[in-house]
């Protein structure tokens, strides 16, 4: 570190650290590999001050927008099951709908 910067500078670092022989960015790829890290806007900071309550805010609003999609599908499912004009095209939209069924909402 600058000698001129750490006696003329605020004080924030104190002159017994010695980074001089540091090596920037050693640990950033084990970092990265490691954690998910957001930067929060400081009104959502207000709001979400753990991660806690933001993971379980993100995972409600995940799965009402899960559901929404789902629903969606079977909605189109259903409309071209209702235009279907052979049994074979109506059997085929039944299956999709148990199938899709299934995947949502699994038997036990």
């Amino acid at each position: 570190m600058n000698q001129n910067m750490m006696k003329s500078g605020d004080n924030e670092m104190l002159e017994e650290y010695d980074f001089s022989n540091g090596k920037r960015g050693k640990y950033v790829s084990r970092f990265k590999k490691g954690s998910n890290v957001i930067n929060l806007n400081p009104d959502v900071n207000e709001i979400f001050t753990d991660s806690a309550s933001a993971n379980n805010t993100l995972r409600s609003i995940a799965h009402i927008v899960r559901n929404e999609k789902d629903q969606n599908l079977l909605d189109r499912i259903n409309s071209a099951n209702q235009i279907a004009s052979s049994k074979e095209e109506i059997d085929f939209f039944e299956q999709m709908k148990t199938l899709h069924l299934d995947l949502i909402q699994p038997r036990n």
